[in-house]
């Protein structure tokens, strides 16, 4: 019994004087600044989501979800998952901590919870956050070996390439979320004259591409993946800076535009460029103003067909022009980037044969990397989607004038 009051004495004097015998650097004091001080960080910049911005305040979670031992990946200038961007890692890790894939003012309490249990392990965070962002921001996001790329132009075949904007210097990957409904009025008032045809094209592509639920997200503002790495464009003039990030492709270095209007008309620019309206409208009356739905229809199909080969499939063109047979053979019967050169396949993955008619040779080099493989019915898929998409943009617009028309009377 002595010895047992002897113990609850000791403890009770570690407590007033902050003494941990596990941890002896940390008191209890500092252990509750810690929660006091990323949750005060955190809140001014609520919620953060798969659309936010807020890069300094989602560095600072996903650092303390890192310390939590729950985002545990080896990518970032760390090579902790640590990278600025709201992705598919962070929403798994903040769902694993708090069962949300958001953190909001409804559930910061229940974040400053599991913080309070975990105290020990995040009397660190702050400190780490502060000495992270600084070098973060200066190395542009990005790993030097990434930076060497952008800069050097090298690609993942190790070549080096050309560096088309030297005078540009590297900026930060921010997200920039508009809804769109605000993108289309944003086309609408940039480019009042322009047919709502091709506008309807121009904001289908942009939520193809970039859609997010009910957002368009493009990083700096640039919606439609314009890359600085591959040559110089016409209108450069709205390009005012680069960023260097990673895709599908390897290491590349994109557009970075000042705002929104900024972002819209480079890609406004881009649809002259492609000739779009006039491919989208060759075999349609435009003058009539009456827009059926099976003339709605064969318009969207026609705008799913020109995204799909003008700029999806660059790889396929020749004189500026996609190849109608290797055109057939990629929507017939599937392509595979990874499988370029096979014995089925030509020179870019697109299938000569349809998987049906491959030999048991052929079938097992073709399981052994299906990943990538688009097949006939995925690409069926995109194409009707990509129809679906159009129809909702030209409603939009449709909706946009309906309203003027009624505030003009």
């Amino acid at each position: 019994m002595k010895n047992k009051l002897l113990l609850e004495e000791l403890k009770r004097f570690n407590k007033i004087i902050g003494y941990d015998p596990k941890n002896p650097m940390v008191n209890e004091d500092t252990e509750s600044e810690s929660v006091n001080s990323i949750i005060s960080k955190l809140k001014p910049d609520l919620p953060l989501n798969d659309t936010s911005d807020k890069i300094d305040a989602i560095i600072l979670l996903q650092k303390t979800l890192v310390a939590l031992g729950n985002l545990n990946k080896n990518y970032g200038i760390d090579g902790d998952g640590v990278d600025g961007d709201f992705g598919d890692d962070t929403k798994i890790a903040l769902k694993n901590t708090i069962n949300s894939t958001e953190l909001s003012d409804n559930n910061v309490n229940k974040f400053e919870v599991v913080l309070k249990k975990n105290e020990s392990k995040i009397t660190n965070v702050i400190s780490d956050y502060e000495t992270f962002i600084e070098k973060f921001k200066e190395m542009g996001g990005v790993t030097d070996d990434y930076m060497h790329k952008c800069l050097t132009g090298e690609k993942t075949t190790g070549k080096g390439s050309e560096n088309y904007y030297p005078e540009l210097e590297y900026v930060l990957k921010v997200k920039k979320c508009v809804s769109k409904k605000d993108m289309a009025e944003a086309i609408d008032y940039n480019f009042p004259e322009t047919n709502i045809f091709i506008k309807s094209a121009i904001l289908s592509v942009m939520i193809k591409e970039q859609g997010v639920g009910k957002m368009i997200c493009g990083p700096n503002y640039n919606y439609s993946g314009i890359q600085t790495d591959s040559g110089r464009w016409k209108n450069s003039e709205y390009i005012t800076a680069q960023f260097c990030s990673k895709d599908k492709s390897g290491v590349r270095a994109f557009a970075s535009f000042d705002t929104l209007k900024d972002g819209v008309s480079f890609m406004k620019g881009a649809f002259d460029k492609k000739n779009w309206e006039i491919r989208l409208l060759k075999d349609i009356d435009d003058e009539n103003v009456e827009v059926t739905k099976e003339k709605l229809n064969k318009i969207s199909k026609a705008n799913s067909e020109i995204w799909q080969t003008n700029w999806n499939l660059s790889f396929m063109k020749e004189n500026g022009e996609v190849d109608q047979e290797r055109y057939n053979n990629f929507k017939n019967n599937g392509y595979n980037p990874d499988m370029s050169k096979k014995s089925f396949t030509d020179s870019s993955g697109v299938y000569q044969k349809s998987v049906d008619e491959l030999s048991p040779e052929e079938l097992k080099v073709h399981n052994s990397n299906i990943k990538n493989y688009r097949s006939p019915e995925k690409i069926e898929k995109s194409l009707n989607v990509m129809d679906s998409l159009y129809e909702d943009s030209f409603n939009m617009f449709k909706e946009i004038e309906n309203n003027k028309v009624e505030i003009s009377i």
